[in-house]
């Protein structure tokens, strides 16, 4: 067991961000899914108890990571099992791609088993599918623990189930985030705030510093906002993992979508309104995630993180304008309050 080291200092939704590093540009897009578990894997772990693992997976086809031609993705004891060290031609020190900058380890862990010992309960496996010129490479992790909690309070309750995908056709990045319980967030994300999450063209493993500028995530799952630095755990994304949450770092620009052509798919009644206003709209193709009431003078006058109905019973009468926050954009809809 290694304790924790020192660490040193958008129907989907598309955002895009571009940025020009070295000789590849990336642009990030969050998207809802329906999470899958990944069928006929080859597992790493093998039904045993690990902590920071050590593994490597070939890359068979050829990948771009920041302009370089990568062949090998690795897990390293430095990494604490989610943070994938990606071994290119010609760089003296690794990429890095975190896909969860936390101390992970199997929940059948214990000083006493320690690794290697049969009773595994944290699967990582991975597999390749596809064609060629169109192959994936797949990483699984599934209902992985948190050894800071073990630590702190001899458990392993919290878990969370995530993938990591690369993808030949345009060398994009993809992290896949399932159901979660994390109830011990400050143990879980190192008192951080949360997670890290980006990619990093080079890393030095001695100083824990990257050699490059790269990029990592901040704000909510729904609209990250991609921050450039290099220090890989200098932004953290809300602590609060999104479920069925799609994060791909990729070389495209993602299309753009214009939300208020969208509002033909919502029907928000009534209209005029007196005490609720109600939106339904099909989950399948947009995730809503608050509502907000506004005045003409763009000041808010109520709101509800419940999607489907906002209360409007003290607000007096007038013209409003009921903004529908969804992952793709802003839907607003002029409301009559009476």
């Amino acid at each position: 067991m290694n304790l924790p080291r020192a660490r040193i200092l958008l129907f989907a939704i598309i955002i895009g961000i571009c940025t020009d590093l070295s000789a590849q540009s990336y642009y990030i897009v969050s998207d809802s899914i329906e999470y899958q578990d990944i069928e006929n894997s080859t597992s790493i772990t093998n039904n045993s108890t690990w902590d920071d693992l050590e593994y490597s997976i070939p890359i068979p086809f050829d990948f771009k990571f920041f302009g370089e031609t990568a062949n090998e993705l690795h897990f390293d004891p430095w990494g604490f099992g989610a943070e994938i060290l990606v071994e290119t031609e010609n760089s003296e020190h690794p990429g890095l791609i975190c896909v969860l900058s936390s101390d992970i380890a199997d929940r059948g862990y214990d000083e006493i088993k320690g690794t290697s010992s049969s009773g595994g309960l944290s699967n990582v496996s991975y597999k390749i599918e596809g064609n060629f010129g169109d192959q994936i490479l797949k990483i699984e992790w599934s209902n992985v623990g948190f050894l800071a909690e073990h630590l702190r309070y001899n458990t392993m309750q919290d878990s969370i189930h995530f993938q990591l995908w690369i993808y030949e056709a345009d060398h994009s990045i993809e992290m896949r985030y399932g159901s979660n319980s994390i109830k011990q967030q400050n143990a879980a994300f190192d008192g951080l705030g949360g997670p890290s999450i980006g990619i990093f063209p080079q890393i030095n493993l001695d100083s824990s510093i990257c050699i490059e500028d790269g990029y990592n995530l901040a704000g909510n799952w729904a609209s990250p906002q991609l921050k450039q630095s290099p220090d890989y755990i200098e932004y953290h994304i809300s602590p609060s993992i999104a479920e069925n949450r799609l994060l791909r770092f990729q070389t495209s620009e993602p299309a753009s979508i214009d939300p208020q052509k969208q509002l033909i798919h919502f029907r928000i009644y009534p209209n005029p309104a007196t005490d609720k206003i109600y939106v339904r709209y099909n989950p399948a193709l947009f995730n809503v995630y608050r509502l907000e009431l506004m005045n003409y003078q763009g000041r808010l006058v109520a709101e509800s993180e419940e999607p489907s109905e906002i209360n409007i019973l003290n607000i007096s009468s007038g013209i409003y304008f009921l903004q529908v926050h969804t992952e793709m954009g802003i839907i607003t809809k002029r409301i009559v309050v009476q």
